[in-house]
């Protein structure tokens, strides 16, 4: 093995990193029924590769030497031990592939890619991202960020409202090669306005991906709004962001101000409007049961959302969500990662951005069905006669 020039700056996203060119391969199966790779080189020198990351990264940097078309084939000979090594020793034998191996400050393998493979500190990334900024918004105004989650910055937009302001967030990404690891761009909206006439929270709500149906209903109006694709949630790929600076930025500039203008003239009005347009709790009930059958809503957090209710209209209720999103009480007991990484904690503010975007269509929902929303409207639209022409054929 040899020293590259990279450090361990956990504050910059980079690790310790060393170039690795195994020989050897032994699999052994743990007693939790993990698998352990021991790699060696030439040398005697070794790695030892645990946990389904890591392990599905080595088979598919190796796969091209098998007789397998998808790393997924050979990381399925898992369950065979004897049978996955005898696969990956003959791919290190006639590959002779390189490895770049990522280490923390305690030595542990956080990560594994191939030799081309560079990393890219979030400074670096920052920098270009509030180039963009500046350009589109004229001003950089950011939060503070987190400790939990030093690669992501949260920038105002260039917009005015009484009840919200608007925001972009920014994934910086990661050199884990470790999913999401590129750049990633998205609106959220805080909200700057309480319910009847109380302080506001600022909580969040975001909307990654416009709806264009709503539990199989065709949304109004979001689908006709021009340039809605904008604020779908836009991914870049980092080292093209690195290698192509001047033209990556100039890309972002435009993208920002597309989504600032989508927002404005397209979305905001919405936001007023949901503040017109009634819905009651035993409404809002249903619509968080639809929503606890599409993604994971515990029925303590339910709970905690319809009691937070203080204004029964469209917006009081994503105040609720979002005030649950940012200040519930969560079950702390099985937690893995800190509140703002988790999935309930995304799930909420997504909801509370979507229940925001389609107040068109909860309006015209209660026009049709005489001012009230029912189970079988969200589970079977398609047998009720008045919905037939907003159910979308699958």
């Amino acid at each position: 093995m040899r020293e590259s020039p990279q450090k361990y700056k956990p504050e910059e996203g980079t690790f310790y990193e060393k170039v690795f060119s195994p020989e050897n391969v032994k699999v052994e199966e743990l007693e939790d029924g993990q698998i352990r790779l021991t790699l060696k080189d030439r040398f005697g020198h070794k790695i030892c590769v645990e946990g389904g990351r890591l392990v599905r990264i080595v088979c598919r940097l190796l796969r091209p030497w098998t007789e397998f078309n998808l790393a997924s084939e050979v990381y399925a000979l898992r369950q065979n031990p004897q049978e996955l090594q005898k696969t990956l020793q003959q791919a290190l034998r006639i590959s002779r592939r390189g490895f770049k191996v990522y280490y923390d400050q305690a030595g542990s393998v956080k990560g594994i890619a191939s030799e081309i493979h560079k990393q890219i500190s979030w400074k670096k990334v920052r920098d270009i991202v509030e180039t963009a900024i500046k350009a589109s918004f004229g001003t950089v105004e950011k939060l503070r960020v987190s400790q939990e989650r030093p690669n992501k910055w949260t920038y105002r937009m260039p917009l005015k409202d009484p009840n919200v302001s608007a925001w972009v967030t920014v994934s910086g990404g990661n050199n884990l090669v470790n999913g999401k690891s590129g750049i990633r761009v998205w609106s959220r909206f805080r909200t700057e306005r309480g319910t009847l006439n109380r302080p506001a929270c600022l909580n969040w709500c975001g909307m990654w991906q416009v709806p264009l149906n709503f539990f199989g209903i065709k949304t109004e109006r979001l689908d006709e709004i021009e340039g809605i694709e904008a604020l779908n949630v836009q991914c870049f790929h980092l080292s093209n962001a690195i290698r192509h600076r001047e033209a990556f930025t100039q890309e972002l500039a435009e993208k920002m101000t597309d989504m600032t203008t989508t927002l404005r003239k397209g979305i905001l009005p919405i936001i007023k409007q949901s503040r017109k347009v009634n819905l009651s709790k035993t409404e809002m009930k249903i619509i968080l049961k639809a929503y606890a059958e599409k993604v994971v809503l515990p029925k303590y957090i339910l709970k905690q959302i319809i009691d937070r209710v203080e204004e029964e209209t469209v917006w009081g209720f994503s105040q609720a969500v979002s005030h649950v999103r940012t200040h519930g009480e969560f079950d702390e007991k099985k937690a893995r990662l800190p509140r703002e990484q988790r999935r309930l904690t995304q799930n909420l503010e997504n909801i509370a951005g979507e229940v925001l975007s389609i107040t068109p269509t909860i309006e015209k929902l209660h026009k049709l069905l005489n001012g009230k929303i029912t189970a079988s409207t969200l589970t079977n639209p398609q047998n009720i006669r008045a919905l037939k022409p907003m159910v979308v054929r699958q």
